[in-house]
Protein backbone atom coordinates (compact mmCIF):
# COMPACT_ATOMS: atom_id res chain seq x y z
CA UNK A 1 0.00 0.00 0.00
CA UNK A 2 2.93 2.26 0.94
CA UNK A 3 4.30 1.49 -2.51
CA UNK A 4 1.52 2.33 -4.39
CA UNK A 5 0.91 5.67 -2.52
CA UNK A 6 4.37 6.57 -3.16
CA UNK A 7 3.85 5.98 -6.86
CA UNK A 8 1.19 8.02 -7.06
CA UNK A 9 2.31 11.04 -5.42
CA UNK A 10 5.41 10.79 -7.32
CA UNK A 11 3.43 10.28 -10.66
CA UNK A 12 1.19 13.16 -9.35
CA UNK A 13 4.44 15.55 -8.81
CA UNK A 14 5.61 15.08 -12.22
CA UNK A 15 2.46 15.24 -13.56
CA UNK A 16 2.49 18.96 -11.69
CA UNK A 17 5.61 19.78 -12.86
CA UNK A 18 4.67 19.45 -16.59
CA UNK A 19 2.18 21.46 -16.60
CA UNK A 20 3.30 24.38 -14.47
CA UNK A 21 5.59 25.03 -16.71
CA UNK A 22 4.12 28.35 -18.55
CA UNK A 23 5.84 31.50 -19.24
CA UNK A 24 4.69 35.06 -19.92
CA UNK A 25 6.65 38.15 -21.63
CA UNK A 26 5.53 41.15 -20.74
CA UNK A 27 7.37 43.33 -23.34
CA UNK A 28 5.27 46.47 -22.23
CA UNK A 29 7.39 46.01 -18.95
CA UNK A 30 10.48 45.25 -20.46
CA UNK A 31 10.46 48.47 -22.39
CA UNK A 32 9.26 50.53 -19.11
CA UNK A 33 12.35 49.13 -17.43
CA UNK A 34 10.57 46.16 -15.38
CA UNK A 35 10.94 42.41 -15.95
CA UNK A 36 8.79 40.08 -14.50
CA UNK A 37 9.18 37.36 -16.99
CA UNK A 38 11.70 34.89 -14.45
CA UNK A 39 14.57 35.03 -17.31
CA UNK A 40 16.51 38.20 -18.46
CA UNK A 41 17.02 40.38 -21.55
CA UNK A 42 20.47 38.91 -22.80
CA UNK A 43 20.86 41.31 -26.02
CA UNK A 44 20.46 45.13 -24.07
CA UNK A 45 19.55 46.85 -21.55
CA UNK A 46 15.39 46.87 -19.98
CA UNK A 47 13.58 50.26 -21.02
CA UNK A 48 13.52 51.73 -24.72
CA UNK A 49 16.07 49.98 -27.09
CA UNK A 50 16.48 48.35 -30.35
CA UNK A 51 17.79 45.08 -30.23
CA UNK A 52 18.58 42.94 -33.43
CA UNK A 53 17.59 40.34 -32.50
CA UNK A 54 16.02 40.52 -29.18
CA UNK A 55 16.87 38.00 -26.97
CA UNK A 56 15.34 36.46 -23.92
CA UNK A 57 16.64 33.59 -21.59
CA UNK A 58 15.52 31.17 -19.08
CA UNK A 59 17.55 28.21 -17.31
CA UNK A 60 15.74 26.15 -19.73
CA UNK A 61 14.84 27.81 -22.91
CA UNK A 62 15.37 30.69 -25.33
CA UNK A 63 13.28 33.01 -27.05
CA UNK A 64 14.09 35.41 -29.90
CA UNK A 65 12.71 38.31 -31.63
CA UNK A 66 13.47 39.45 -35.01
CA UNK A 67 11.63 42.59 -36.37
CA UNK A 68 11.14 42.40 -39.99
CA UNK A 69 9.71 44.42 -42.77
CA UNK A 70 9.03 43.89 -46.69
CA UNK A 71 8.28 46.89 -48.70
CA UNK A 72 7.58 46.76 -52.05
CA UNK A 73 10.89 46.16 -53.94
CA UNK A 74 13.35 46.54 -50.69
CA UNK A 75 14.56 42.93 -50.80
CA UNK A 76 18.34 42.01 -49.56
CA UNK A 77 20.42 39.91 -52.39
CA UNK A 78 19.07 36.42 -51.45
CA UNK A 79 15.45 37.48 -52.05
CA UNK A 80 14.36 37.83 -48.15
CA UNK A 81 12.55 39.70 -46.09
CA UNK A 82 14.77 43.35 -44.92
CA UNK A 83 15.99 42.53 -41.65
CA UNK A 84 15.18 45.99 -39.44
CA UNK A 85 15.18 46.03 -35.24
CA UNK A 86 13.05 44.45 -32.48
CA UNK A 87 12.11 47.97 -30.80
CA UNK A 88 10.68 48.01 -27.45
CA UNK A 89 9.15 51.29 -27.13
CA UNK A 90 8.00 52.84 -23.47
CA UNK A 91 5.04 54.26 -22.34
CA UNK A 92 2.21 51.82 -22.18
CA UNK A 93 3.52 50.48 -25.73
CA UNK A 94 5.32 47.29 -26.10
CA UNK A 95 7.09 45.51 -28.83
CA UNK A 96 7.46 47.15 -32.49
CA UNK A 97 9.97 47.45 -35.55
CA UNK A 98 11.84 49.96 -36.18
CA UNK A 99 14.23 50.52 -39.67
CA UNK A 100 16.75 52.94 -38.40
CA UNK A 101 18.43 53.65 -34.50
CA UNK A 102 20.51 56.09 -34.05
CA UNK A 103 23.86 56.42 -32.29
CA UNK A 104 22.05 55.71 -28.28
CA UNK A 105 19.84 52.78 -30.02
CA UNK A 106 16.58 55.00 -30.00
CA UNK A 107 14.20 54.89 -32.99
CA UNK A 108 14.76 57.31 -35.64
CA UNK A 109 12.50 59.10 -35.82
CA UNK A 110 10.21 57.78 -32.53
CA UNK A 111 7.28 57.40 -34.48
CA UNK A 112 8.56 54.30 -36.24
CA UNK A 113 8.50 52.18 -33.33
CA UNK A 114 5.31 49.96 -33.63
CA UNK A 115 4.42 47.28 -36.39
CA UNK A 116 2.73 48.98 -39.49
CA UNK A 117 1.94 48.33 -42.71
CA UNK A 118 4.23 45.74 -44.71
CA UNK A 119 6.17 44.77 -41.38
CA UNK A 120 5.90 41.68 -39.07
CA UNK A 121 7.45 40.74 -35.81
CA UNK A 122 8.92 36.48 -35.66
CA UNK A 123 9.01 35.11 -32.96
CA UNK A 124 11.40 31.69 -32.48
CA UNK A 125 11.54 29.12 -29.55
CA UNK A 126 14.69 26.81 -29.30
CA UNK A 127 11.75 24.15 -28.37
CA UNK A 128 8.55 23.41 -29.35
CA UNK A 129 5.34 25.34 -27.03
CA UNK A 130 2.45 26.12 -27.24
CA UNK A 131 1.43 29.82 -27.53
CA UNK A 132 -1.45 30.37 -24.62
CA UNK A 133 -2.56 33.88 -25.49
CA UNK A 134 -0.79 37.13 -27.53
CA UNK A 135 -1.81 40.85 -26.24
CA UNK A 136 -1.83 43.65 -28.46
CA UNK A 137 -2.30 47.03 -28.53
CA UNK A 138 -2.52 50.84 -30.11
CA UNK A 139 -2.37 52.95 -27.11
CA UNK A 140 0.21 55.32 -28.86
CA UNK A 141 -2.04 55.48 -31.74
CA UNK A 142 -5.77 56.00 -30.56
CA UNK A 143 -6.74 52.38 -30.38
CA UNK A 144 -8.01 49.40 -32.86
CA UNK A 145 -11.18 50.08 -35.46
CA UNK A 146 -13.39 47.53 -37.63
CA UNK A 147 -11.11 48.16 -40.40
CA UNK A 148 -7.68 47.01 -38.18
CA UNK A 149 -6.97 43.57 -39.38
CA UNK A 150 -4.27 41.19 -38.19
CA UNK A 151 -2.66 37.76 -39.31
CA UNK A 152 -1.16 35.55 -37.14
CA UNK A 153 1.15 32.55 -38.64
CA UNK A 154 2.84 30.06 -36.83
CA UNK A 155 4.58 26.77 -38.39
CA UNK A 156 1.30 24.85 -38.28
CA UNK A 157 -1.63 27.24 -38.27
CA UNK A 158 -2.58 29.98 -40.37
CA UNK A 159 -4.93 32.62 -39.04
CA UNK A 160 -6.41 34.54 -41.63
CA UNK A 161 -7.45 37.75 -41.15
CA UNK A 162 -8.34 39.18 -37.71
CA UNK A 163 -10.45 41.99 -37.32
CA UNK A 164 -9.11 43.46 -34.44
CA UNK A 165 -12.44 46.23 -33.90
CA UNK A 166 -14.38 43.20 -33.18
CA UNK A 167 -14.88 41.49 -30.23
CA UNK A 168 -15.52 37.55 -31.07
CA UNK A 169 -14.30 34.06 -29.89
CA UNK A 170 -10.76 35.03 -30.17
CA UNK A 171 -10.63 38.32 -29.36
CA UNK A 172 -11.45 40.19 -26.16
CA UNK A 173 -11.14 43.73 -25.05
CA UNK A 174 -9.75 44.81 -21.89
CA UNK A 175 -8.02 47.13 -20.33
CA UNK A 176 -4.81 47.45 -22.03
CA UNK A 177 -5.61 46.12 -25.72
CA UNK A 178 -6.63 43.03 -27.19
CA UNK A 179 -6.00 39.40 -25.91
CA UNK A 180 -5.82 37.07 -28.27
CA UNK A 181 -6.65 33.44 -27.33
CA UNK A 182 -4.06 30.69 -28.59
CA UNK A 183 -5.64 27.48 -26.43
CA UNK A 184 -6.55 25.69 -29.34
CA UNK A 185 -3.11 27.05 -31.21
CA UNK A 186 -1.44 23.56 -31.03
CA UNK A 187 2.62 23.46 -30.81
CA UNK A 188 4.72 25.61 -32.44
CA UNK A 189 8.49 26.79 -32.47
CA UNK A 190 8.12 30.16 -34.27
CA UNK A 191 5.05 32.58 -35.01
CA UNK A 192 4.67 35.56 -36.66
CA UNK A 193 2.51 38.54 -36.00
CA UNK A 194 1.49 40.79 -39.49
CA UNK A 195 -0.37 43.82 -40.12
CA UNK A 196 -2.67 43.71 -42.90
CA UNK A 197 -4.01 47.41 -43.01
CA UNK A 198 -3.90 49.31 -45.79
CA UNK A 199 -1.21 51.79 -45.98
CA UNK A 200 -3.48 55.02 -45.72
CA UNK A 201 -5.32 53.85 -42.46
CA UNK A 202 -4.08 56.24 -39.29
CA UNK A 203 -4.59 53.45 -37.32
CA UNK A 204 -2.21 51.40 -38.96
CA UNK A 205 -0.13 49.97 -35.84
CA UNK A 206 -0.03 48.37 -33.24
CA UNK A 207 2.51 46.63 -30.49
CA UNK A 208 2.95 43.31 -28.85
CA UNK A 209 1.90 44.17 -25.89
CA UNK A 210 2.54 40.65 -24.05
CA UNK A 211 3.01 36.58 -25.11
CA UNK A 212 2.34 33.53 -22.86
CA UNK A 213 3.08 30.45 -23.48
CA UNK A 214 3.90 26.67 -22.17
CA UNK A 215 6.69 23.93 -23.18
CA UNK A 216 5.44 20.54 -24.55
CA UNK A 217 6.51 17.95 -22.33
CA UNK A 218 9.34 16.07 -24.13
CA UNK A 219 8.60 12.52 -24.97
CA UNK A 220 10.95 11.22 -22.04
CA UNK A 221 8.88 12.91 -19.84
CA UNK A 222 5.58 11.77 -20.92
CA UNK A 223 6.87 8.06 -20.88
CA UNK A 224 7.93 8.43 -17.94
CA UNK A 225 4.62 9.35 -16.80
CA UNK A 226 3.11 6.65 -18.75
CA UNK A 227 5.12 3.88 -17.09
CA UNK A 228 3.99 5.28 -13.40
CA UNK A 229 0.58 5.11 -14.35
CA UNK A 230 1.43 1.72 -15.92
CA UNK A 231 3.02 0.76 -12.18
CA UNK A 232 0.35 2.23 -10.36
CA UNK A 233 -2.03 -0.12 -12.08
CA UNK A 234 -0.15 -3.02 -11.65
CA UNK A 235 0.20 -2.55 -7.73
CA UNK A 236 -3.48 -2.05 -7.34
CA UNK A 237 -4.34 -5.51 -8.95
CA UNK A 238 -1.90 -6.93 -7.10
CA UNK A 239 -3.29 -5.45 -3.65
CA UNK A 240 -6.72 -6.52 -5.20
CA UNK A 241 -5.61 -10.11 -5.73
Amino acid sequence: MKASKSLLAGTFLLFSSVCQASYIVNFAELADGENNGGGALTTGPLGESAHNPLKYEWDDMVMRVIGMENPTGKVDDTGKNYRSYAYLDSGNAGLGVCTIVDDDGQCNPSSDDNVSFEEFIRIQFDQAVNVESITINNNHDGGFTDSSRLKIETDILDSGDLNLGIVSNTLTNDDLGWVLDMANSNWTESFTLRYLGKSDQIDRHFYLESIEFSKVPEPSILALMGLGIFGLSLTRRKIKK
